[in-house]
């Protein structure tokens, strides 16, 4: 999208341009589910692909599109420079949206329970959450902790209880968008691609209509006055002063005429 989340679907981009990735889900039972943005690909159309999130949803490639922001329980977004394969027009983006039930009793999209199963150091840390209903645990996947190198700035010389209660915290608060896998049954995974955008280079770009704007601009002001060459100008100047020149001449050529007949029927008088 062109001008952020609210903004108008591209069909054409220059590189380096900011524009807004924009994933969003919408229906009758919309206020039930939880979506999950992942296994996002980008290709030239040719067959070269390249991962920008993975399974777990997560940015590969922080340059190309970083991690994504939830709007709200069915609408994510991400803004990003525009880029392209060498030597190709276009790219084309396509994933996957997995859609979940949300949490019955509290409505939301939060992972119930966290348990910590392995610590390695402070920069790597594994967690599991179960989610537990009355016929018992559905299912467990693993969890990573995001943004670790921030994290590890924040901790200096700690206990390893004091960081185990660092990350468990962090995972509590990031618990509410971090990706899930689809081991249970109420999890379905859609396919979702977007139609190809043309990027061009800075040297292949062509004017826009604010600067086709701009053009009219300079012809025509506020007063509507025409704006004219100097050539054209002068052109009209000489060709108004040629009828001006033949107008008095024919006029001259008239009143001569008429002197002429006069002083003839004069004399024959």
């Amino acid at each position: 999208l062109k001008g952020g989340a609210d903004g108008e679907p591209l069909k054409y981009a220059i590189i380096g341009e900011v524009v807004y990735h924009k994933w969003t889900c919408s229906g009758v039972y919309d206020n039930i589910y939880c979506m999950t943005v992942h296994s996002c690909m980008v290709d030239d159309g040719q067959g070269n692909r390249h991962e920008i999130l993975d399974e777990m949803g997560c940015g590969t490639d922080r340059y190309l599109l970083n991690d994504l922001e939830y709007l709200d329980q069915l609408s994510a977004g991400q803004e990003a420079q525009v880029f392209k394969f060498a030597d190709r027009p276009s790219v084309f983006f396509s994933c996957q949206i997995r859609l979940e039930l949300r949490d019955e009793v509290s409505g939301q999209c939060d992972v119930s329970e966290f348990f910590v199963h392995s610590f390695d150091g402070i920069g790597s840390m594994v967690s599991d959450y179960s989610y537990r209903t009355d016929e018992g645990i559905l299912s467990a996947h693993p969890i990573y902790a995001r943004n670790q190198k921030e994290a590890q700035k924040k901790i200096k010389q700690t206990q390893i209880y004091q960081v185990r209660q660092f990350y468990h915290e962090l995972i509590l608060r990031m618990s509410k968008r971090i990706s899930r896998e689809t081991a249970h049954h109420f999890a379905i995974n859609l396919d979702v691609a977007t139609p190809s955008v043309d990027v061009l280079d800075l040297s292949e770009r062509t004017p826009r209509s604010d600067e086709l704007k701009e053009a009219e601009e300079d012809l025509f002001d506020s007063n509507n006055e025409v704006c004219i060459s100097r050539l054209l100008l002068f052109a009209f100047g000489a060709l108004i002063a040629i009828m001006l020149i033949t107008t008095i001449a024919i006029a001259a050529f008239v009143i001569v005429k008429n002197r002429e007949m006069k002083i003839f029927i004069k004399s024959d008088c």
